[in-house]
């Protein structure tokens, strides 16, 4: 990076960087996860395709103490897929909360 003095920078010691010059960025990469079983994969396809968001999809197909069909059972009554989450969530600690 090329480093310049300007008016403030001579009053206070420090370097300012270049304008002209474009600064420099870090690119990282973010991989969604991939379901850990056929079942957990399985799960994840039924949960997308009932409209669950896939972030709260990947949780709860990963969560061993949901109940995927009375999820189901309550988007057939009308409920909202975050709502049905939170009413089904595990309450014993053990799992993680979706």
């Amino acid at each position: 990076m090329t480093m310049c003095v300007g008016r403030s920078a001579a009053l206070t010691g420090e370097p300012v960087r270049d304008p002209r010059v474009p600064t420099p960025t870090v690119m990282t990469t973010t991989r969604a996860p991939v379901p850990s079983s056929d079942v957990e994969a399985w799960r994840l396809r039924r949960l997308v395709d009932a409209g669950f968001p896939l972030p709260l999809a990947l949780d709860l197909a990963a969560t061993p103490g949901v109940d995927l069909h009375a999820l189901l059972a309550l988007l057939d009554r009308g409920c909202p897929p975050e709502l049905a989450a939170r009413i089904l969530a595990p309450i014993d600690g053990t799992a993680s909360r979706p």
